[in-house]
């Protein structure tokens, strides 16, 4: 009977001994016994849930609608989602194709009841219950891996009071969804690798598939986890056709989903594989859309990837080298496998911005990743550490500890980022940031949304009047509440939608421009109107971002125009004239 070297049992304490493995199955690893398995109880989990969970909602709360830090990433994907369940009709269409879906849909139960949707509130609720989801899959992982709590519960605290995790678990960003997929994914196989129990495995690809989903760039972790998949099997004498079979097992969810949205692409905007290169939205309409503009160098992406390993995930640092010295120690596969994913994290982020041949792209949140698998690789270091489990525990919580100030200075400094800034000056002051600048160009606040769509709330009535490019207004409409008002890109379709904003008159009454936005359709179609400097379209209401604009019923250089009658569209504009007049010519917001 051939023998295969065990880890540690409890605590990283003891010393290897033989463990042999049953011939007749590779689902059982050549590892430790199951009755040493540690397991989190559902009170516990559900107690650590709720702690982190409704400490990053009472964060969001604060940050986010007191003091009016909005993300407009976040704030899109919102709109997207609102308009699933209340535009006018309903379609799942809007949810787009220039970003991952996973992202957008997560959204769909908080945007479900209108006024949880448009007071950002379930924006707040969507971040904190995944990051919640996080804490409680890295607290059953360093249980499995024989942490007791007491050494656990600290680890847990300090890796989510990081102020740039904090940030994206309060701001409705898509970043915890995908690092929440990415953490069941690692821990169900780290868990497979434990325990043998093909269950894991079938979870892990499942979660992969979504992951895959939510952030295209971890297209490229499948083919090594699928590796690894198949060297553990060949570690344990698998045969032939059992690795090849549990390697399909993992792999097909990822490939199927792929598959499935390639089809969807081809389907409906003809082109199946346009995604590839997708993955980041519009620059946001509250940004000057200039500051992350500029080329890259490899010198320029090395400088600002230390800034971010360094400043975000220091941990990395330790964790790399110590998992390559226990796998050259022990031959012990695992922390080979999971050393590479720690450098394949910090790869991906730098071939990112060498491609996309912009330095900008090194944004903050890219740590977080890296910071996450360095943690994962940490808890695998400490159960495999013979007889030096709390050595390396207090490097580590000495490391999580070091990253708070560091990633504090890092987010007021950092020249590439989204409004971090702002939030750490929201967090310090106490005082709200309506109004003030954050580095990388932002305004930050929606006090120019939230007054457009006050008045057009009280002074607009007509369905289907107001033509906007929704891309670019998707904070005004979401805001309003009252989605039917608009005629936009995804209610009829773009050639529609072209064709109407091409020839407006009599056809819609107002247009909506987003002034500072350069991918705005009718900014760049109507530039002088958009200016406010056209006579012919009277400006009824404008702010710092947005402009509405009345149409003239017949085209200015003719007397008189045709009817012209396009599929789904009356000949004749939906009218209601605006009920206020002191806000009509010359009225300005902020």
């Amino acid at each position: 009977m051939a023998t295969v070297t065990a880890p540690p049992t409890a605590q990283g304490e003891g010393t290897f001994v033989p463990y042999e493995r049953p011939p007749q199955s590779a689902s059982v690893p050549p590892s430790t016994p199951p009755a040493r398995v540690s397991r989190v109880g559902r009170f516990e989990a559900l107690v650590v849930f709720l702690l982190f969970t409704g400490a990053y909602a009472a964060l969001g709360y604060q940050v986010m609608i007191v003091q009016h830090v909005v993300v407009f990433d976040a704030l899109d994907r919102l709109a997207r989602a609102y308009l699933v369940w209340h535009d006018a009709p309903p379609k799942l269409a809007v949810i787009g194709f220039d970003l991952p879906p996973v992202g957008t849909l997560a959204l769909l139960p908080v945007t479900l009841v209108k006024p949880v949707a448009s007071s950002l509130i379930g924006l707040v609720f969507s971040s904190a219950v995944f990051a919640g989801g996080v804490i409680v899959l890295l607290d059953r992982l360093l249980a499995r891996c024989e942490m007791p709590r007491l050494m656990r519960y600290p680890a847990l605290l300090l890796f989510g009071a990081n102020p740039l995790f904090a940030f994206y678990a309060s701001n409705g960003m898509p970043e915890m969804t995908y690092l929440f997929f990415l953490t069941a994914t690692l821990y169900a196989l780290l868990s497979w690798v434990m325990t043998g129990s093909t269950r894991f495995l079938v979870l892990a690809g499942t979660a992969l598939s979504i992951c895959v989903l939510t952030r295209y760039e971890f297209i490229i972790w499948a083919l090594p986890l699928t590796l690894m998949v198949g060297a553990t099997l060949t570690r344990w004498r698998a045969s032939r056709g059992e690795i090849e079979g549990t390697a399909i097992v993992f792999a097909v969810p990822a490939c199927y989903a792929l598959g499935l949205w390639s089809l969807f692409n081809g389907l409906i905007v003809k082109k199946p594989f346009g995604w590839i290169g997708d993955g980041v939205g519009s620059l946001a309409v509250n940004s000057d859309q200039i500051a992350h503009s500029g080329g890259a160098t490899v010198h320029m992406v090395a400088t600002r990837l230390g800034e971010i390993l360094t400043g975000t995930a220091p941990l990395a640092i330790a964790v790399l080298p110590l998992l390559m010295l226990l796998f050259f120690s022990r031959r012990e596969e695992t922390s080979l496998w999971l050393a590479g994913l720690v450098a394949l994290a910090v790869v991906i982020v730098g071939a990112d911005a060498l491609l996309a041949g912009k330095v900008s792209v090194l944004t903050l949140s890219d740590g977080l990743t890296i910071g996450l698998v360095a943690f994962i690789g940490a808890a695998w270091i400490y159960r495999a550490s013979n007889g030096a489990g709390t050595l390396v525990w207090l490097i580590a919580l000495a490391l999580l500890a070091a990253t708070l100030p560091l990633a504090w200075q890092r987010m007021q400094t950092y020249p590439f980022q989204n409004q971090e800034q702002a939030f750490v000056r929201a967090l310090k002051s106490g005082e709200d940031q309506e109004g003030t600048s954050s580095i990388g160009g932002y305004h930050v606040g929606i006090a120019p949304e939230l007054r457009m769509a006050d008045f057009i709330d009280r002074n607009i009535a007509s369905e289907h009047a107001i033509l906007t490019d929704n891309a670019q207004s998707y904070a005004v409409i979401l805001l309003s509440g009252r989605p039917g008002l608009f005629f936009d890109r995804v209610q009829r379709g773009d050639a529609i939608w072209r064709t109407v904003s091409e020839n407006p008159y009599g056809r819609v009454a107002y247009l909506l421009i987003a002034t500072q936005a350069k991918q705005d359709i009718l900014r760049a179609r109507y530039p002088v109107a958009a200016n406010g400097a056209d006579p012919d379209f009277r400006v009824l209401f404008r702010t710092s971002r947005y402009i509405l604009l009345r149409v003239p019923p017949r085209p200015p250089s003719l007397t008189s125009t045709p009817s012209l009658t396009l599929p789904g569209l009356t000949g004749q504009p939906a009218l209601t004239a605006p009920a206020a007049t002191s806000a009509i010519p010359g009225t300005s917001g902020p």
